[in-house]
């Protein structure tokens, strides 16, 4: 075997394990080929990897980067909460939405997985239950979204202040055929509450998602509450000292 046939070997199973353009690839096209303009590209980008798009398809998207403030603490209000919202109330604010939780149209193809991660803390008065939905849309209105799996609900040990908490929640996209309420996917995540020392434990886990079946989503952009992915909280009791503050939110792709 001569040494082009093996490097088109080595293209042929990154082509084959659905890697287009990999790094063998992008070789054999500069030296083998490729047309003059195609391999003055592809030599600019091996100098410059920084101007290539991350998958080498027409958009390149790791979704969003981290917040670099915490976002205002929710609290006042036994309604569902978006934990980013910049209010006491069940709408949030459009921008935030779109600058942290949306995805764009049409990028959540089938094999697609998504994952959100977020942190911070929470106080309460009392022994107020806290419920945890994670949510397909992009509505502002965050319970006319579709439910991913709530989690179950827990009652909060008394008088807590400033515990940290952890959520992770990953989404994989079954189908994406066209339509607004077509697609499918599959969500499964925890969330981890902050314990006071005092106590016999020190956090406690929450699971949201799961099910026997997929989930009914718009993964087209064509209907109302659009693609994206919240996470929201439900006190039992409005307070303003039930209270639950994002510190930290990053949703990327990871496919």
């Amino acid at each position: 075997m001569s040494a082009w046939s093996a490097v088109e070997e080595i293209v042929d199973r990154e082509r084959a394990n659905g890697l287009m353009l990999g790094p063998w690839e992008r070789w054999w096209l500069i030296n083998r080929n490729a047309p003059e303009s195609v391999r003055r590209n592809l030599e600019l980008a091996a100098r410059r990897p920084g101007l290539q798009m991350a998958r080498q398809g027409f958009a390149s998207m790791d979704v969003n980067d981290v917040n670099t403030a915490a976002f205002t603490a929710r609290n006042n209000s036994a309604s569902e909460l978006n934990v980013l919202g910049d209010s006491a109330n069940a709408v949030c604010p459009q921008a935030i939405i779109n600058q942290f939780c949306a995805i764009p149209a049409n990028d959540a193809k089938a094999g697609k997985v998504y994952q959100l991660e977020a942190g911070g803390i929470y106080s309460n008065t009392g022994t107020p239950t806290i419920i945890w939905t994670p949510r397909w849309g992009s509505s502002t209105t965050v319970a006319t979204n579709i439910s991913l799996g709530a989690s179950g609900t827990f009652t909060t040990i008394t008088s807590t202040t400033n515990l940290p908490w952890y959520a992770m929640l990953t989404v994989a996209i079954r189908t994406a055929p066209p339509g607004a309420t077509l697609g499918t996917c599959y969500a499964t995540g925890t969330v981890d509450l902050g314990i006071p020392v005092t106590s016999s434990q020190f956090t406690s886990t929450l699971y949201m998602g799961g099910g026997t079946a997929a989930t009914s989503i718009d993964t087209s952009g064509q209907g109302a509450a659009g693609c994206g992915i919240t996470l929201n909280t439900t006190w039992s009791a409005a307070s303003a000292s039930n209270t639950l503050q994002t510190m930290w939110w990053v949703l990327r792709s990871l496919n």
